[in-house]
């Protein structure tokens, strides 16, 4: 019997690795969805980078609205490691420019969904 224990404990970890979410793989709506529905990537923020009107007509679930003109002065440089998932308005580069902002001031897991357009569940 304590031969099969090595194996186990191989199988017991592949299955439980089997079951993460990269942060990068969150740019693809199934796997975000997934992701928030199930709180399995500890410490996301999802940031919403339209005006305050847009947000308030509806957003993804659990998003922080934080304007373009806004992200440069409200996220503080520092060296920060939880995934930071960053979407705008359809046919425009305010996610990508927020995104940018964000690398630029340390922030080095910045996932850029792109656009609301993208997110095919319910908005908030």
């Amino acid at each position: 019997m304590p031969r099969f224990l090595p194996v186990l404990v191989l199988i017991g970890a592949s299955a439980l690795f089997g079951q993460e979410i990269k942060s990068t793989e969150l740019s693809n709506y199934e796997v975000l969805s997934e992701a928030l529905a199930n709180k399995s990537v500890p410490g996301l923020i999802v940031l919403d980078v339209r005006t305050p009107e847009e947000y308030a007509a509806g957003h993804i679930p659990g998003a922080v609205n934080l304007p373009l003109d806004r992200v440069f002065y409200e996220f503080p440089s520092k060296s920060a490691t939880a995934p930071l998932l960053v979407y705008g308005r359809p046919a425009s580069s305010d996610a990508r420019k927020a995104a940018d902002i964000l690398r630029t001031r340390g922030y080095r897991n910045v996932i850029l969904f792109g656009s609301i357009s993208q997110w095919k569940g319910d908005l908030q």
